[in-house]
């Protein structure tokens, strides 16, 4: 199915031209997140973008097609799905899940979009059990161009410059921890009860105000008494 993807740069890519450009994966519109904190049932989201820091041809040009896959510690979260960015409407079989611990996402644009931060797509996890899990991303297919930028007629391939080693050289790290006992969280309520209480306590102990209407108007009547017995 994934053939299906790329049937619109299989007879594009002749020429391969290797790209000596700085691009990188980031996970954020920052490229400035790198790891998560949840406990243990939440679900969350790993956003995947490209990005270009030392040229500017995804800017003139736009990416045509992307393709990378991702490893995860399946015994402590687990992969639901992906959604692709708008901009790359053409999906194929991705996200593929066929594979426990692995996700492959890949995605075709008709409308290449131009940026130097590329949104490629959202993926789901949901946390299954304390521990930490290394999502890593890698390089789906070495043998075909997944990052393509839409620079006609060469269509280079931009897997060279994202992926300059073998392996999985992008790692996004998850931290699970435990749901807090339900003991952990009577305890903390009670001591905001008692806080609570003795504030009260406090409060009633105080003693009235010469500004208490009963108190002062009390003060004032014996006073006037006083007044009219000396006349």
């Amino acid at each position: 199915m994934r053939n299906i993807l790329f049937l619109i740069l299989a007879t594009a890519i002749v020429n391969v031209d290797l790209v000596k450009a700085d691009y990188a994966i980031g996970f954020n519109a920052t490229n400035s997140m790198i790891s998560k904190n949840v406990t243990v049932g939440d679900a969350f989201l790993v956003d995947l973008y490209l990005f270009e820091t030392t040229t500017t041809s995804l800017t003139d040009h736009g990416l045509l097609g992307f393709g990378a896959r991702a490893n995860y510690n399946s015994a402590v979260i687990q992969t639901t799905g992906a959604n692709n960015a708008a901009a790359f409407p053409i999906v194929g079989g991705s996200p593929d899940l066929s594979v426990n611990g692995q996700i492959d996402v890949y995605g075709g644009s008709t409308l290449p979009p131009k940026s130097s931060a590329i949104h490629l797509t959202t993926l789901s996890f949901l946390a299954t059990s304390v521990g930490n899990s290394i999502i890593s991303f890698g390089d789906y297919d070495s043998l075909i161009s997944d990052f393509t930028l839409n620079d006609m007629p060469t269509f280079r391939d931009l897997d060279p410059s994202i992926f300059p080693t073998s392996g999985f050289t992008y790692n996004f790290m998850v931290n699970v921890t435990a749901v807090p006992e339900p003991g952990s969280l009577l305890g903390s309520s009670a001591i905001v009860l008692t806080y609570m209480m003795r504030r009260r306590r406090k409060r009633r102990k105080l003693p009235i105000s010469s500004t208490d209407g009963r108190l002062s108007n009390h003060k004032s009547i014996d006073k006037m008494l006083h007044q009219v017995k000396d006349v």
